[in-house]
């Protein structure tokens, strides 16, 4: 969550949210990290729990924006009408909030977008997620 947006529904000041964040970063040592950017914080599951702890929550992306996230980073950099075949018109919209929020980059390329993944997106989910996600069996380019 962006912290100004944090400061504004708890009515206090961004000092005090900075504050609390770093306060909670002491507090959690166990399965639960918390990250920040220089505008957003937010609280992940170590990678060793995340099986464990999936129950906790719904995350802040559906799961059909993190499916289409999960595409990219596995094919990155990749064009945007590829995306939207494989995943469908809902695909434009998955890209779009995922390029407000952050995570994603795109370019113009011919008469497409080329997507790329952003320095928030690794600050997000880790350095290793990419390598992870191109280990695991995820479709082709093309496939349903």
């Amino acid at each position: 969550m962006k912290k100004e947006t944090l400061a504004s529904m708890l009515n206090t000041g961004f000092f005090e949210v900075d504050t609390a964040i770093q306060s909670l970063k002491t507090k959690y040592g166990g399965p639960i990290i918390v990250r920040e950017t220089a505008d957003t914080a937010f609280m992940i599951v170590q990678d060793k729990f995340v099986n464990t702890l999936w129950f906790l929550g719904k995350g802040e992306l559906t799961s059909g924006e993190l499916k289409t996230l999960a595409m990219v980073a596995y094919h990155a950099p990749v064009k945007q009408s590829e995306i939207v075949r494989t995943r469908g018109n809902r695909a434009y919209e998955h890209l779009r909030k995922l390029e407000d929020s952050g995570l994603l980059v795109s370019e113009r390329h011919a008469n497409t977008r080329l997507l790329k993944l952003s320095k928030k997106f690794f600050e997000y989910f880790g350095d290793k997620i990419v390598e992870r996600i191109r280990n695991s069996q995820a479709p082709e380019i093309g496939e349903a």
